[in-house]
């Protein structure tokens, strides 16, 4: 997948078990994504998903959501 270069974006970080490890959001996606490879190093992550968000509250409330809903191990409390 190619990542927006920047926007309001939601994304999700898989495993290679298939199991979500973390939810973020950025307004610098690519960026963002790119971050995440150098501290996880490309071999630990199968794929990511992205979803384009209108606005930031829309991006913040749906961050906050699927946080709650799926508790990734990455982010951080959700396991609390």
């Amino acid at each position: 997948s190619t990542a927006p270069t920047d926007g309001f974006a939601l994304y999700r970080l898989y495993g290679h078990d298939e199991h979500l490890l973390y939810i973020g959001r950025s307004t610098h996606p690519r960026a963002r994504l790119k971050a995440h490879l150098g501290v996880r190093g490309p071999e630990s992550l199968a794929r990511w998903e992205m979803v384009a968000c209108l606005t930031h509250t829309e991006m913040c409330e749906l961050e906050t959501e699927l946080i709650g809903r799926h508790r990734p191990p990455f982010n951080r409390g959700a396991a609390a």
